[in-house]
Formats: structure tokens, C-alpha cells, sequence
């Protein structure tokens, strides 16, 4: 129930991100990321990863439409006794398409309700096992104008069975130039300008999928659970109005690669050593403020 809970946290806060109010969020970004060569522990297995990262987010007065991609190659290295190397992927991908709403209740109450079917697998043989649903409902209230608060509940049934979460968090901005946001228990943002052109902050981020493998041998409709805890600095450049580049670098510090078999038990405890990560990719933003101007 403890991995269940964790997972249900991250895929909601996965999409409750772009939901503050008030809030410069990414409606379209594209990037790519490398990370550190894995070592897993009580194994001789290291593996070095990379990706890609893709998202497209589209408010449309009170719809927003959306739509996530992910892809990560895995360069395996060694063998291990507990493991067989043909046992391991060297690619995993996600993608997710939503569909939700933002209703405006009153001056200070707002209402947020998203759907969201994906698909997390290696794409060789996909079925109807390969496809998840996640929902949520958040209540999203203004404070004050600098001040934003966000509670409500969500849900996945990417774990066999619908995994509920509670969702808590904040947006401050004290000044223009200043903003902070928090969502317990996943997520840490905060930024700040040194003019118009340079944003340094520094982010915290928990990022985890399930994924299913193919049912062929040697893989035999396993699943890898994948979680890991990103934490550093970060800085964005605007490039021209409100399309800005962005580099990311840190430490990864909570960093799980579990395998369990198509009957849901852990066949492979893969703790993984404390690793380091680097991203850079194009963001374009958008205020959600700017929905009621039009």
C-alpha cells in the first residue's frame, strides 16, 4: 500500500502542477535530460540513462486539454546472479493524454476536475493491461492576490487497484519577481528574477512510473516500478516574450528501480546508489490570469 500511495502521489502532482491559479506555467516545453551511471545495490549491474521529455498543455477557456510524452534509454553494463540482463528494457516510454476543466465558482473559489488515460510500457506489444486512468478533483482558493491554496483528492489504477491520494499545497508570490510553491508530498519550486531576461531558483521534484513490459519472454508481463527524487538549482533565460530555455542539475537523491512480476510481486529489490542528473530544454509560458481577460 506504501508504493501505491507514493505512486498515486506522483501522478497527480504530475498534472496538479499546471493547475495553481495565478501561476507562469509551462504550456508547452520540450527537453532532454542524461543521468549519472546507476550503480544498483547487493548487484553488478550499473546502467547509464537518457531521455526525452515532452508536454503540451492547452487552456481553452474552461477546458484544458493536454498531453505528456516520455522516453528513456537505458545502457546497461555487467551481469548480475540475481538478474538476467535480457531480464532489463533498454527503453521505456509514457504517454498520457488528458482532458479537464476550470471552473471559476465564485471570486476566490475555483474547481479543477481532470481525466487522464495513459499508456507507460516499452511499446512492443501493447494491450489493454498497458492502459492506466488517473483522476482528480482539486479546490483551488485565492487568498489573497499574492497567496494561492490547493486541496482535494485524486486517483490512478496503474497498480491493479484505484490507489487514493490527498492533495495540499500553495503558491506565493510575494512580488512579480519572487514565487514559491510547495505541493506535499512531492514538489518544491522556488524562483526568482534577477531582471527581466535571468529566473535562478531551485526545484525539488519526486518523478515515478510503473511500466509494463511485454509479454514475450524473458519478460513475461513484468512490470518496473521507477521512482526518483530530483533536488537543485535551476535557471531560465527568456529568449523572447514568454519562451524561455532552461537548464536543471542536481543530485538524485531517492532513486528506485523495482521489478515486479504480472502477478504484482517485487521480484527485484533495485535500490539504487545517490546519482546526479542534468536537463536543458524550451519552455513556453503562460498565466492562467489570462484565461479571465479573455
Amino acid at each position: 500500500m506504501h508504493h501505491k500511495m507514493l505512486f498515486a502521489a506522483i501522478a497527480a502532482a504530475l498534472l496538479i502542477s499546471i493547475a495553481m491559479p495565478a501561476v507562469a506555467l509551462d504550456i508547452v516545453y520540450v527537453d532532454y535530460f542524461t543521468l549519472g551511471r546507476d550503480t544498483f545495490y547487493d548487484t553488478d549491474l550499473e546502467a547509464h540513462s537518457q531521455g526525452l521529455d515532452a508536454f503540451l498543455f492547452l487552456p481553452i477557456k474552461f477546458i484544458t486539454l493536454g498531453a505528456v510524452y516520455e522516453l528513456r534509454d537505458y545502457d546497461w553494463h555487467n551481469q548480475s546472479q540475481r538478474i538476467s540482463r535480457n531480464q532489463l528494457p533498454d527503453q521505456l516510454q509514457m504517454t498520457m493524454f488528458s482532458v479537464g476543466t476550470l471552473l471559476d465558482l465564485n471570486q476566490r473559489w475555483k474547481l479543477l476536475v481532470r481525466f487522464d488515460p495513459g499508456i507507460a510500457s516499452d511499446f512492443r506489444d501493447i494491450s489493454i493491461e498497458d492502459f492506466y486512468f488517473r483522476g482528480y478533483g482539486v479546490a483551488l482558493f485565492s487568498y489573497s492576490k499574492e497567496l494561492s491554496l490547493m486541496f482535494g483528492g485524486g486517483y490512478t489504477d496503474q497498480y491493479e487497484a484505484p490507489s487514493p491520494v490527498p492533495i495540499l499545497g500553495f503558491d506565493w508570490r510575494p512580488t512579480k519577481d519572487v514565487q514559491l510553491s510547495l505541493m506535499i508530498p512531492d514538489r518544491f519550486h522556488f524562483r526568482f528574477a534577477i531582471n527581466d531576461r535571468f529566473w535562478p531558483g531551485i526545484r525539488g521534484c519526486l518523478r515515478g512510473y510503473s511500466f509494463r513490459l511485454s509479454e514475450d519472454q524473458p519478460f513475461d508481463g513484468s512490470r518496473i516500478h521507477r521512482r526518483e527524487l530530483r533536488l537543485g538549482p535551476i535557471l531560465d533565460v527568456r529568449i523572447v516574450a514568454d519562451l524561455f530555455f532552461g537548464i536543471e542539475a542536481g543530485a538524485i537523491v531517492f532513486n528506485e528501480f523495482d521489478i515486479y512480476d504480472k502477478h504484482n510481486r517485487r521480484i527485484h529489490k533495485g535500490d539504487r546508489a545517490a546519482n546526479w542528473f542534468a536537463q536543458a530544454g524550451l519552455y513556453y509560458r503562460f498565466d492562467l490570469a489570462n484565461l479571465e481577460k479573455n
